[in-house]
């Protein structure tokens, strides 16, 4: 019951919050062509999206209590968006077919990231960008002693969901490069869940 129904809503408040929000624009408006987005969820992306850049988006879901409550901005998506139903690690796309690929707030719940990213890599062209914006591990040895001491009930709550994952590394140890990205804690939000990673990173040679 809670994570069919309370649990989507809670993470659908906290995501749509304001200084999330001014995250999701800052990346998600930099995104062109034929978009891979992994963990659409409930759709919070889609308002921002250059509707003049962006030709169609690909959105990777396995919540489908999350994908109910992003019907309406599917709807309203002034480019076509196509939504899969099933987990990232598995993909139903031919390889080399998206221009571009954002991640927000999404590494930190999939079950298995180097299989996620893995397959990422397959689809993504060789040209393509991958856009991430996550939070994770903290940089200050208290705040990650915290995270990881609540980790495990914030992972129940929150629909998997962990506070001490490092989203850098893992995108490097499964094959790209970073063109650029900064670690900041996204204010007002504390460190144990407010430390975040903004960058941008492309297949590396």
């Amino acid at each position: 019951m809670y994570n069919r129904h309370v649990a989507p809503r809670l993470v659908h408040h906290i995501c749509s919050s304001a200084p999330i929000t001014e995250q999701r624009k800052r990346v998600v408006s930099q995104a062109s062509g034929t978009v891979l987005e992994i963990g659409i969820g409930s759709g919070l992306n889609l308002p921002h999206y250059d509707g003049q850049a962006v030709e169609r988006v690909i959105g990777v879901e396995p919540d489908l209590s999350m994908l109910k409550l992003g019907r309406e901005r599917v709807a309203a998506a002034p480019f076509a968006v196509e939504v899969i139903e099933g987990s990232a690690d598995a993909m139903p796309l031919d390889d080399s077919s998206a221009d571009c690929a954002v991640i927000t707030y999404t590494l930190c719940t999939v079950a298995d990231p180097a299989a996620v990213l893995s397959e990422l890599r397959r689809v993504l062209k060789p040209e393509g960008r991958l856009l991430l914006c996550e939070h994770g591990a903290a940089s200050g040895s208290a705040a990650r002693t915290t995270q990881h001491a609540v980790n495990g009930l914030w992972r129940r709550l929150m629909l998997g969901c962990n506070l001490n994952r490092d989203p850098i590394g893992l995108i490097e140890q499964s094959g790209f490069e970073f063109v650029d990205h900064e670690r900041f804690v996204l204010s007002p939000l504390p460190a144990v869940i407010g430390s975040h990673y903004v960058g941008q990173a492309r297949k590396a040679a």
